[in-house]
């Protein structure tokens, strides 16, 4: 049984229920999340019940995401007119209640201000008042692809530039033994779709898959993330893009590279013996501040199993007890590691 989410928990709940079926886009805006919230009041089966009945209004209408008219329509449809119209009442009621406390509280300020003698001068009041800051305007680049570049090299050039952060230089122009190229460094790939919030979260410089306004697709290098800007290649051109254009662009495939513990020949399991016992040991005790304990025996134990499973849950991962190549990399960014980052410590 499930309590009413707060305003916040929204919007999460709505992302991880679409992740769970296997939506790899966005399919409602977080502009809509205050909508949600408004009508389910927080309550779980209503915002279920909402976002089902705007899923297939938008997938009637042709449409690639649900938008503010298909979700009151919704709304609608799922409350009828009739409670929509009491709840838009007690709203305007609330509203004029509000704005009559403004007007009174301005008018009793007026009668105490005009009775009070005036001891500041106008020069006095302007000399105080603070200065309010200027924000720096930031200009950003464009990320559409450069038209004096045939857009099939997009792949090579964005690997290119990934290889490149790593110190590394790509050789082959192939892009499909790239992931080949980087074994002898004791590095790998890792590849598929994930959202972007979790591609942040694992905080590697990545290969991501963009689409154009023609309905075509082509490949960048995200490098680096500070606030809302990224600094991306684009067609071997370095820039520095809105974030946001980043997310309205982007489909979903990603590819990073991350380093393997040494000895690592595959996901561990529960149970299983292996030398990378002892690196897991080492990053756990570094995370939690202890002394590693004596790894002569390199079994991957309940003890240890339990310990991951806390872990990954705290890092927002499956906690099925695995080690894989995400739960690797989370340990390497909480233990501290001089791989390449997407941000610094204080921003990720």
């Amino acid at each position: 049984h499930l309590e009413p989410l707060k305003k916040n928990e929204v919007g999460p709940y709505v992302n991880y229920r679409l992740e769970t079926a296997g939506a790899n886009s966005i399919l409602f805006p977080g502009s809509l999340m205050d909508h949600i919230y408004r009508f389910s009041k927080g309550i779980p089966r209503l915002i279920n019940l909402i976002c089902d009945r705007s899923l297939l209004g938008a997938y009637v209408q042709g449409k690639d995401c649900v938008d503010k008219k298909t979700l009151l329509k919704a709304v609608r449809e799922v409350f009828g007119e009739h409670d929509i119209r009491i709840r838009d009442r007690k709203s305007l009621k609330w509203a004029a209640l509000i704005l009559l406390l403004i007007v009174c509280g301005a008018g009793l300020a007026t009668v105490y201000y005009n009775r009070e003698p005036k001891l500041i001068t106008t020069q006095q009041a302007v000399a105080s008042k603070p200065k309010e800051a200027v924000p720096a305007i930031v200009k950003f680049d464009s990320l559409e692809w450069p038209s004096t570049l045939p857009i099939e090299k997009s792949k090579s050039t964005a690997y290119e530039a990934l290889f490149n952060v790593w110190g590394l230089t790509y050789q082959n122009k192939s892009v499909g033994i790239a992931c080949e190229q980087v074994i002898a460094k004791g590095l790998r790939c890792l590849e598929g779709k994930i959202s972007l919030d979790k591609l942040i979260r694992l905080n590697r410089p990545a290969v991501i898959k963009l689409g154009d306004e023609k309905g075509g697709t082509y490949y960048v290098a995200l490098k680096t993330i500070n606030g809302d800007s990224a600094q991306c290649t684009v067609g071997g051109e370095p820039r520095n893009v809105d974030l946001r254009e980043i997310k309205k662009r982007r489909q979903g495939d990603y590819s990073i590279l991350w380093r393997i513990p040494p000895d690592y020949k595959g996901i561990l399991y529960p149970g299983d013996q292996s030398p990378v016992i002892a690196w897991l040991e080492n990053k756990l005790a570094a995370i939690q501040g202890r002394k590693p304990l004596d790894t002569k025996n390199p079994v991957y134990n309940e003890i240890l199993v339990n310990q991951i499973k806390k872990f990954q849950q705290d890092e927002g991962i499956p906690s099925l007890g695995f080690v894989g190549p995400r739960t690797i990399i989370h340990l390497n960014n909480k233990a501290g590691s001089d791989e390449p980052k997407l941000m610094k410590k204080g921003e990720a």
